[in-house]
């Protein structure tokens, strides 16, 4: 699935010139809250607190939240950790898997060019025609759903609290859920 991922990645960043920058897969990364101070002073101690990450190499991950100023306009997939094995009459090592791909998109509405600078419906609505036109090789997507609100954007991170007051114009963020199924070892 992290292949299909990788396909979108370059799709989405075709399609949309505004995102400054297209994440691949994000992982949902445990911090020390007193690394994350800075950012996070009303978290609770005692909770784990967690946020998206992308992987930068040599065992290390970097931060991708909105409030850190250089990422701008920025996308990234979170796959569920749930998958089924689809049609099990093929020969191994070949089977289908169906699972749940996330597309989390952050952005600011004054560096996107539009005649209306604060039409969200049409930003919105350019990124699901971006999002309907992307071709995969052996795998299919079906986007079901998009979210607005904080609590669901956002659902899997400790980050609700901070990123919420940040969701007001000009700010937004989608989350695209979509039921994601590729052949496993052909993409």
């Amino acid at each position: 699935m992290e292949a299909v991922v990788q396909q979108m990645q370059v799709q989405l960043g075709a399609g949309l010139a505004w995102l400054d920058h297209v994440f691949g897969k994000a992982e949902r990364v445990e911090y020390n809250i007193s690394e994350l101070r800075q950012y996070y002073q009303k978290h609770l101690h005692d909770e784990p607190f967690y946020t998206p990450a992308v992987y930068v190499g040599s065992g290390k991950y970097e931060r991708i939240v909105p409030d850190k100023q250089d990422w701008g306009n920025y996308s990234f997939f979170y796959l569920d950790r749930r998958q089924e094995l689809g049609d099990q009459t093929r020969v191994m090592p070949y089977f289908r898997l169906k699972g749940t791909v996330n597309l989390v998109i952050w952005g600011d509405l004054r560096t996107i060019e539009r005649e209306d600078d604060r039409n969200i419906d049409a930003v919105k609505s350019d990124i699901l025609q971006c999002l309907g036109g992307m071709r995969l090789t052996d795998a299919q997507v079906r986007w079901s759903e998009v979210f607005e609100n904080c609590d669901e954007v956002w659902r899997e991170y400790s980050i609700k609290e901070v990123v919420g007051k940040m969701m007001m114009w000009p700010y937004f963020a989608f989350r695209f859920v979509g039921g994601i199924e590729c052949e496993s070892g052909c993409v």
